[in-house]
C-alpha cells in the first residue's frame, strides 16, 4: 500500500521515467543484490533518459516535418545520384546549427530534396535543437491568415525560439515573378514581406562556412529549390 502511494506521487510530480523504473525494480529478482545508492543511480538515469526521449518526441512533432521519419542514415547515395555521403554526413554532424549557417538544396523535381532537408532537421531534433518546416508557396497565404486572427505576433516568437528553419519548394524566379506582380505592397503582400529581414531566406541563403551570421542572430536556414531553364 505504502509503495501504491509513493508511485501515485511520482506521477504526481511527473516523474514518468522514475515511476516506470521504480515499477520494474519492483518486478525483477535480478536487483536484490545492488545497494539502495545503485538502484537509486539507475533510476535517476532512466528519468533522464526518459526526460531526453520526451523532449526528442516533441520537438519532432513541433517541427511539422513533410517527411518525419526520413533519417540521415538512410541517405541513398547509390552512383548518379549526386550525392556525396560523406559530406552530407559530415554536415548533419557537424556545427551549422549553432553556427547559423545556411543550407541550399537544389536538384530536379523528384530528385529528393525534401527528404534530405527533412532529415538534417530531423536529425537536428535527435540532438536536442529544434525546427520548423514551411512550404514557401503556401507561407504568403498561412501569414495573411495570422495576421486577420491576431496570431502572427505569437508565430514569430516561435520563429524566434527555433533552431533550424526549413523552407521547402522555395522558388525564387516564381517568387521574383510574384512580387514584380504585385504594384501595392501593402494591399499585396509577397510571401515574407512580414517576416523580419533577419529572418528572409534569400539573405540567409547567402551565407556560406566562410561568413557569420549577423550578431544575435544564430538561426540555422535549410532552402530546397529546383532551378528554371
Amino acid at each position: 500500500m505504502m509503495m501504491h502511494t509513493t508511485l501515485e506521487q511520482l506521477r504526481e510530480l511527473r516523474l514518468h521515467g522514475l515511476v516506470a523504473g521504480l515499477t520494474e525494480q519492483l518486478t525483477s529478482t535480478g536487483l536484490s543484490g545492488m545497494s539502495f545508492e545503485e538502484r537509486l543511480a539507475l533510476l535517476v538515469e532512466r528519468e533522464l533518459h526518459w526526460r531526453s526521449d520526451k523532449k526528442r518526441e516533441r520537438l519532432l512533432k513541433d517541427a511539422k516535418l513533410k517527411y518525419p521519419q526520413a533519417a540521415i542514415e538512410d541517405l541513398d547515395s547509390r552512383v548518379g545520384r549526386g550525392l556525396d555521403r560523406q559530406a552530407v554526413m559530415s554536415l548533419a554532424l557537424g556545427h551549422w546549427v549553432s553556427a547559423g549557417h545556411s543550407v541550399l538544396i537544389t536538384g530536379p523535381t523528384g530528385a529528393g530534396k525534401s527528404w534530405l532537408a527533412c532529415a538534417l532537421a530531423q536529425y537536428a531534433c535527435r540532438r536536442g535543437q529544434s525546427a520548423l518546416y514551411l512550404r514557401v508557396p503556401r507561407l504568403g497565404e498561412e501569414l495573411r491568415i495570422r495576421h486577420g486572427n491576431g496570431t502572427f505576433g505569437k508565430w514569430l516568437i516561435q520563429l524566434a525560439k527555433t533552431d533550424v528553419l526549413l523552407l521547402d519548394d522555395w522558388g525564387m524566379a516564381a517568387l521574383a515573378r510574384l512580387g514584380r506582380g504585385c504594384h501595392d505592397r501593402r494591399r499585396h503582400p509577397g510571401p515574407f514581406d512580414a517576416v523580419p529581414p533577419s529572418l528572409h531566406p534569400e539573405r540567409r541563403v547567402a551565407a556560406t562556412e566562410s561568413q557569420s551570421p549577423e550578431k544575435g542572430d544564430r538561426r540555422a536556414v535549410i532552402v530546397t529549390d529546383t532551378p528554371t531553364i
